[in-house]
């Protein structure tokens, strides 16, 4: 259960921004339009990418739409997953996942924070991938085994600016952070710390760091997620100013073999 934040309400045109933002950041190898909803996979390698959508509607019957989305995840052997917030269309689309057995998963909470121009970049950033970059992320983070060559191929189809960033001591990779600067919006996103080197405010200063850098590329406002059991980020990005925007969450017929995002 996450603490209680102060709610900074997000109307819809800047909620939509942010989905449709996020969805550039976290690429999928396979994508299809099925009249507004968009079905995404990429080898499970991130349940975003790994999902449904549905930012639209076409007004079609949802009983056949649900069954074509089905089809389509049997056909590449992967259970079917939607992804739903309050803009998820059509607006009855969460009751009747719910009535025909699909779970309620990983209730996550969208952050936002106005930038303000001031700080420094303290950490080492690169534009592209990089191999130590990569090694971090997916060692500190088991969820992520045998999913590394899918990452690599996803994180290198990001279009938007990107920051690979790292914090080192010495020859050693112990916090990575990534941020992707879409227009007026920095995504930020995978800040991790290998587990020897936690509660010494790493977390915090790959953060600012990754602002400080979306600032430089002419964003506005940063935006995150954080699951909400995960009650140590929610309490780091609150004392950083973060606030909560809104909601989403996962529906699946079965448990997903993925976590998080």
């Amino acid at each position: 259960m996450r603490l209680t934040v102060n709610t900074m309400p997000v109307n819809n045109l800047t909620a939509d921004a942010i989905e449709r933002a996020a969805l550039r950041a976290f690429p999928a190898l396979e994508e299809t339009d099925l009249g507004g909803w968009i079905l995404r996979y990429a080898n499970g390698q991130a349940r975003r990418a790994n999902s449904v959508q549905a930012l639209e509607h076409d007004g079609s019957p949802l009983a056949s739409k649900i069954a074509s989305v089905e089809q389509w995840y049997a056909d590449r052997d992967w259970p079917p997953s939607f992804r739903i917030t309050h803009r998820s269309f059509p607006e009855e689309l969460d009751t009747e996942l719910d009535g025909r057995g699909y779970r309620f998963q990983d209730r996550t909470g969208v952050l936002v924070r106005p930038l303000q121009a001031e700080g420094r970049v303290e950490v080492s950033i690169t534009s592209r991938l990089t191999q130590d970059w990569l090694d971090e992320l997916v060692d500190s983070n088991p969820y992520m085994s045998g999913r590394r060559a899918t990452l690599a191929q996803t994180l290198n189809l990001i279009e938007p600016a990107t920051a690979f960033a790292v914090i080192r001591e010495g020859s050693t990779v112990v916090a990575t952070g990534l941020g992707v600067a879409d227009g007026d919006l920095l995504g930020v996103f995978s800040v991790s710390t290998k587990p020897a080197f936690r509660r010494r405010g790493l977390a915090r200063r790959m953060s600012e760091s990754l602002m400080a850098w979306g600032i430089d590329q002419g964003a506005s406002l940063a935006y995150l997620q954080v699951m909400h059991e995960n009650t140590a980020a929610w309490q780091l990005y609150e004392s950083m100013g973060f606030t909560f925007g809104y909601d989403y969450w996962y529906r699946s017929p079965a448990p997903s073999p993925l976590h998080g995002v």
